[in-house]
Formats: C-alpha cells, sequence, structure tokens
C-alpha cells in the first residue's frame, strides 16, 4: 500500500518535523510505501514576510539557506502536488495539521481530490483532535483521527492494502459511510511510546538536515523523548487533550521513552545524518522522575555526546536537575513565564506554583550550570 504524506511548511526555515517523521516511520515498518511532498519554500505559501519583520525586530537571525542547497521552486505548488500523486499513484494522502497550516492542506487536498476521488485523505494532529467534526465535515476529507494517529494510521493502511474500505471500528477515528459522517469511535488506548519506529529520513532532502540556532544553521534534529504534560495551564492545548482523554477513561497521559530508545535514536541520527545538535521538543522535558533524568544524561554523554536544548516549566528545576542537565549537554532551556503578574499566573493562567519566589532560583540554577535560558 502507498501512503504520500504531506509537510505543511509555510515558515522560511528548514527542519524534519518529528510529528510527520514519526508516522511515516511507522507506517513504514508496518510494511508500506510511503514518500513525502514538501510544501517548503513554495512563493505560494511561505510566510517570508514574518521572517522579515522578526530578522528586523532581532527575533530572527538572517539565514542564507542558498548555501545549502534550497531549491527555487519554478512549478505552482498545485502542479507539482498533482505530478507527485501522478507519479506516485498512493491510495492515501497523510496530513499533520496545526491550525496554521489548515489553509495550505485545503488548498492541496481539495485540488487533489477532484482529480484523484478514489485516495482517501486522511487528516490527523493536534488541531484535528481539538476539532474532528469541523475537518471530517470538509468534503474533500474521508477519514480524521481524535487523538494519536500511529496505531490508527496502521489499521487503516492495513486495511486498504487488503481492499477492505470499513474503517468504522478503529479507536480514534471518524470516518464516512455512504449516508455521510459514520459514528466517531471513542479514543483507543494511549500508544507505548517505545513501539515507535527508529528515525529515518530518507524521505527529506539533505537541506532538511539543518536547522537555524543563535542566527546560524547546525545539522540539527527535533527528537522526542516524552508526549503529555502534568500541568493543566488553561492556556495550553495539552490541558484540553488530557481532559479529553480523561473524560474517556484514559490516564498515563503523560508517558516517556526508554532512555536507552532515546539514545538510540539521537546515536542513529548522528551516524547516518551527522547531526550536530539537537532539540528535544517535549513540552516538559523535565516531567520525570530524578532517576530517569540521571540514566538519560549518562547515556546521551556517553553514547551520543551532542549539545542540545529542550523546553520545562520553573517548577520542575531543582539544583539536581539543573546539573544533570548540565553534564547530558544542554546548552539552553526555555521556561515559559507567560505574565509578570503572579496574581495573573495563578488566577487566570492556571499555574498556581509559578510564584516569583520559585521561578528566579530556576532560572539562576540554569546560569549557575552555564546553561542559557529563554522566556516569554
Amino acid at each position: 500500500m502507498k501512503a504520500l504524506f504531506l509537510f505543511l511548511n509555510n515558515e522560511y526555515r528548514t527542519f524534519v518535523p518529528p510529528n510527520l517523521s514519526s508516522l511515516e516511520a511507522f507506517i513504514k515498518k508496518g510494511g508500506h510505501e510511503t514518500m513525502v511532498f514538501d510544501t517548503s519554500f513554495y512563493p505560494e505559501v511561505v510566510n517570508i514576510e514574518n521572517a522579515k519583520r522578526n530578522e528586523k525586530a532581532g527575533t530572527y537571525g538572517s539565514i542564507d539557506y542558498d548555501k545549502i542547497g534550497v531549491p527555487k521552486r519554478k512549478k505552482p505548488i498545485i502542479s507539482d502536488f498533482l505530478g507527485v500523486i501522478e507519479k506516485f499513484k498512493p491510495q492515501m494522502i497523510g496530513v499533520s495539521l496545526y491550525g496554521y497550516t489548515a489553509h495550505i492542506a485545503e488548498l492541496l487536498c481539495r485540488e487533489a481530490k477532484k482529480k484523484f476521488p478514489e485516495i482517501i485523505i486522511f487528516y490527523v494532529g493536534i488541531e484535528v483532535t481539538l476539532h474532528t467534526q469541523q475537518y471530517i465535515e470538509k468534503e474533500f476529507v474521508d477519514l480524521a483521527c481524535a487523538g494519536e494517529g500511529e496505531k490508527a494510521l496502521l489499521e487503516v493502511c492495513n486495511k486498504i492494502e487488503n481492499t477492505n474500505y470499513n474503517f468504522t471500528k478503529i479507536p480514534n477515528l471518524w470516518s464516512k459511510n455512504k449516508k455521510g459522517l459514520a459514528k466517531p469511535q471513542k479514543m483507543g488506548d494511549f500508544l507505548d511510546l517505545n513501539e515507535l519506529a527508529l528515525p529515518d529520513w530518507s524521505s527529506y532532502e539533505s537541506y532538511h538536515h539543518y536547522s537555524p540556532f543563535n542566527g546560524k544553521l547546525k545539522k540539527m534534529a527535533m527528537v522526542e523523548f516524552s508526549r503529555g504534560c502534568p500541568y493543566s495551564c488553561t492556556y495550553c492545548e495539552s490541558s484540553t487533550l488530557k481532559f479529553m482523554h480523561a473524560d474517556q477513561g484514559l490516564k498515563k497521559y503523560v508517558r516517556h521513552k526508554s532512555p536507552e530508545l532515546c539514545v538510540e535514536e539521537c546515536s542513529l541520527l548522528v551516524k547516518n545524518y551527522g547531526i550536530e545538535m539537537f532539540y528535544i521538543v517535549d513540552g516538559t522535558f523535565l516531567v520525570m522522575s530524578n532517576q530517569i533524568l540521571e540514566k538519560l544524561s549518562k547515556l546521551f554523554k556517553k553514547e551520543v555526546n551532542r549539545p542540545f536544548f529542550c523546553l520545562t516549566t520553573a517548577p520542575s528545576v531543582t539544583k539536581e536537575r539543573a546539573k544533570l542537565l548540565s553534564d547530558m549537554g544542554c546548552v539552553q532551556v526555555n521556561m515559559g513565564v507567560e505574565s509578570g503578574n503572579e496574581t495573573y499566573r495563578k488566577e487566570v493562567l492556571g499555574r498556581p506554583n509559578m510564584s516569583n519566589d520559585r521561578i528566579v532560583p530556576s532560572f539562576q540554577e540554569m546560569k549557575i550550570n552555564a546553561i542559557a535560558t529563554s522566556s516569554q
């Protein structure tokens, strides 16, 4: 079975997306053939004005992408996309969606459905989980996933492979039948992150092995150690996802890979793609226990030995954890403050443990350990 995935990138930057590459690798591990259509740097979709504004404001450094071979797109994006479909002949198009890329997905998938009505279009991602009915009701969307997509996507691929197009019993899935919208399925059990496939970047051009950091291009990989967050901040989609799953009796929302698997993945990326630096994309990296962090820190330093940066929260920082991060090779941590008003953080943002007396020492511990910090 052939699956074509859409890499929806309207930013003026290069990177391999961890969400999409995880889905693709999982399907390939299941025995299916895959390909990625990359929307990066097409003039119809790239948000070049936003990049220019950020450069002018000093938020971003100016990057010369020509030196890593970023192409000058000559054909319209729709023409290229339809050409890829005609050549590859996929039975399914998979789309991992964020809200700010929804317009690109609609532009491409609407045209694909017009020309190739037999192809199944599958929408997945945080945006789709939060607004599943909104997306499944679009006439060109056949399947929409509410929750994690790996297991549901693989089951769909297996059914297509066996010419069984009855998707109505697959957990997490919203589908259509001859009468219209089928009964949505309940969310299924969470995926054990140790079941994920090892990283495979063969579908991505080599210029996507680079990503900007402090105004310079580095061979960088975005990697995931955990999923979920224990906090319930009112402004964060992670809280909404946690409550959605809890309403259906699903627990263990916060999970992580084994330190051994995480290190194996990172080592493979260093070996296969010459990765110089890592960005650990977990929303709250330090949510793990001290024992797990200590094991991960030692293994990562021994087997990977590359600098990285990550995100966490002030309440998760201790003197011991800051030291372990430093030993592991951390060079920068982003800790959200969100507001300088302590009362507002507590009563409106849902962050009762984010007092000024808690925040300041957390930043100080990072400075003591020579870890740069950023916040917003």
